[in-house]
């Protein structure tokens, strides 16, 4: 009966535990051009949209943290994923996408590219940056940081530096809790 009654407490806690965030995607990169833009998708043929940097902020998107999913929805669920080389959002299918230390993996790719001139259907690289999921010659490399949206920001007294919670230490901070009251109901059964 204990062994049964903390097996459904463990799958309750899962449960709790899985969580749909909206997040905000930002550039992290050396080159001082593109550091720090946000990521937007655009229109770019039937329901396929790419990515452009963005020096007005970011789109938002929810991550799915048990499906490991990236994606909108409106009217219909556009999952981001690569499509011809390009970081997209449609209905074409998503690629796993996970968190380390708030920095995306998204199939594997941890680093992206930012490129002009790439030929894409409407044109819009000829002015802006689109990105890229390979390297292509002239183009800038980074990683991209998701930041909850809905995120607090406070200022610790020791650095005066803005603290931001991001996806990975919210998730960190419910898991650590949920955790010790999962090992509490055992204690308590045993």
């Amino acid at each position: 009966m204990k062994i049964t009654t903390l097996a459904l407490s463990a799958t309750t806690i899962s449960a709790v535990l899985a969580a749909v965030y909206d997040v905000q995607l930002f550039v992290e990169s050396s080159d001082s051009a593109i550091s720090g833009n946000g990521l937007s998708s655009i229109h770019e043929g039937a329901g396929i949209n790419y990515f452009l940097l963005s020096t007005g902020g970011a789109e938002t998107f929810k991550y799915d943290d048990q499906a490991e999913e990236l994606y909108t929805d409106n009217s219909v669920k556009y999952s981001v994923g690569t499509l011809g080389g390009y970081l997209s959002n449609g209905v074409t299918g998503s690629s796993k996408a996970t968190f380390d230390d708030n920095k995306l993996s998204l199939g594997g790719n941890t680093t992206f590219y930012a490129a002009k001139n790439t030929g894409d259907p409407y044109n819009y690289s000829d002015n802006s940056y689109i990105v890229l999921v390979s390297n292509a010659e002239g183009s800038i490399p980074f990683s991209i940081k998701a930041v909850k949206s809905n995120s607090t920001v406070t200022t610790s007294s020791a650095s005066g530096t803005p603290a931001v919670t991001t996806v990975a230490n919210s998730a960190a901070k419910v898991g650590s809790v949920a955790g010790a009251g999962l090992l509490a109901i055992g204690a308590y059964l045993i």
